[in-house]
């Protein structure tokens, strides 16, 4: 196993980088990872699970790809009708469709989810397309104060006007993990199934610094390792806690109907994945360290990092 490996995406410290150099007590290692990874071949890895699809599969997919572009267009719109009609009092601070270019998700993403839905549930590409739920999404900011009232009203206005909603999903937990903001699961009059997402504008902010690391995070491909994926989880815990997010929890969750919490903690994800686990306290004990110097050089401890204590930490 090697230390330091440069080769695949190329997200992880070079041979002999020491934890002094990448930034010890302020995010700095978390933000050069950033970089790294928005200089890595990331897309070209979701471009290559494209072209490992058989040709059905692709067409199947580009033809989902097409639908989805109509549908956004059309949907743009009353998403900003539903904003239009949004009460706030937070002066200037108005909810707002953000994102609007990021409203149809890329067809080379749509392959990646596809190739993992196939991996752990052997599903068909036909029946994947039924059950997507971000092949069309939108976002729309909201302030913190009076956020669980706004939602509340955005979802009346959904139903009124012939959405069903099939669920609202909260990642906001206590700003510990991974992601911050809550999804929700629509399906229209037609059928189709969409996300609407509600941020906060700073969990927005953070998100967006964030979703390079995330993307090494969820991709399963040969040219990222165990190591690296975790240490871009580890990246984004520490972004999130430079930025605060657990002083910034919208008020109000309490008043929104049918919520589902959903636990993005790192032991949640790292649970099931024993051996990138074991791969990474391999590759401490090869830098001659332990588990809690190396969350140092991310600028966080134990504490930030919730159920750590649960798992195997290495000698």
């Amino acid at each position: 196993m090697q230390g330091g490996r440069t080769d695949g995406l190329g997200v992880r410290p070079a041979p002999g980088a020491t934890p002094e150099a990448e930034g010890r007590a302020n995010p700095s290692r978390a933000r050069d990872l950033v970089r790294r990874a928005r200089e890595g071949n990331i897309r070209d890895a979701e471009q290559r699970t494209l072209d490992a699809l058989t040709v059905n599969q692709r067409e199947a997919l580009r033809a989902a790809f097409a639908e989805a572009q109509v549908v956004a267009d059309r949907e743009l719109l009353r998403m900003r009708e539903l904003v239009a009609s949004l009460h706030s009092d937070n002066g200037p601070h108005r909810p707002e469709v953000v994102d609007e270019g990021y409203r149809v998700k890329t067809l080379e993403s749509l392959a990646r989810k596809f190739q993992e839905r196939e991996a752990l549930r052997a599903v068909s590409v036909t029946e994947f397309l039924e059950t997507a739920n971000d092949r069309v999404r939108f976002s729309i900011a909201l302030p913190e104060r009076g956020y669980g009232r706004t939602v509340e009203d955005a979802l009346g206005w959904l139903r009124r006007n012939g959405y069903e909603v099939l669920e609202v999903a909260s990642f906001w937990g206590n700003g510990k993990g991974r992601h911050n903001g809550l999804n929700v699961t629509l399906r229209n009059e037609d059928g189709f199934r969409m996300e609407l997402q509600f941020p906060t504008r700073k969990s927005r902010e953070v998100g967006k610094e964030t979703h390079y690391l995330y993307e090494i995070v969820r991709l399963q491909t040969n040219e990222v390792s165990g190591p690296d994926r975790i240490e871009a989880f580890f990246a984004i815990l520490a972004l999130n806690k430079f930025a605060e997010m657990a002083r910034h929890l919208p008020d109000g969750l309490d008043l929104i109907h049918g919520l589902t919490e959903v636990d993005t903690s790192f032991r949640r994800w790292i649970t099931p994945k024993r051996m990138p686990w074991l791969e990474y306290l391999d590759t401490l004990e090869e830098r001659d360290t332990t588990l809690v110097r190396e969350l140092e050089t991310w600028a966080l401890d134990v504490s930030d990092v919730p159920g750590l204590e649960g798992l195997d930490t290495g000698p």
